[in-house]
C-alpha cells in the first residue's frame, strides 16, 4: 500500500475489525497469525501517518507565527512612519508661514 493510497480511517476500521475477531470464541491459529501480522502493519502505518501529520501541524504553527510576527512588524513600522509623517507635516507647515 503506497502512502497516497493509505486511508487512515479505513485502516482504523480494519484494526477494530481484527480486534473484534480476536474477541470471538473460536480462533483458527493460522488465521490469527495472519490477522496479527495485518494488524501490526496497519498500526505501524497509522503511527507513521500520525507522526507525519504532527510534523505538518508543527510546520504550520511555525509558519503562522512567522507571518504574525511579520504583520506585527509591518504594523509597528507603519505606525512609526505615520508618526514621523505627522511630525514632519507640522514642521513643514511652520516653515511655510511668513512669520
Amino acid at each position: 500500500m503506497s502512502d497516497q493510497e493509505f486511508n487512515f480511517s479505513e485502516s482504523m476500521k480494519q484494526i477494530n475489525e481484527i480486534n473484534d475477531w480476536f474477541q470471538g470464541e473460536d480462533l483458527d491459529l493460522e488465521e490469527a497469525l495472519t490477522k496479527l501480522k495485518q494488524g501490526k502493519e496497519l498500526i505501524t502505518k497509522c503511527k507513521e501517518r500520525l507522526s507525519d501529520i504532527e510534523n505538518e501541524f508543527k510546520e504550520l504553527r511555525v509558519d503562522f507565527a512567522e507571518e504574525e510576527a511579520e504583520v506585527d512588524e509591518d504594523a509597528s513600522s507603519n505606525e512609526a512612519n505615520r508618526a514621523g509623517e505627522s511630525e514632519n507635516t507640522d514642521e513643514d507647515v511652520s516653515d511655510n508661514l511668513p512669520f
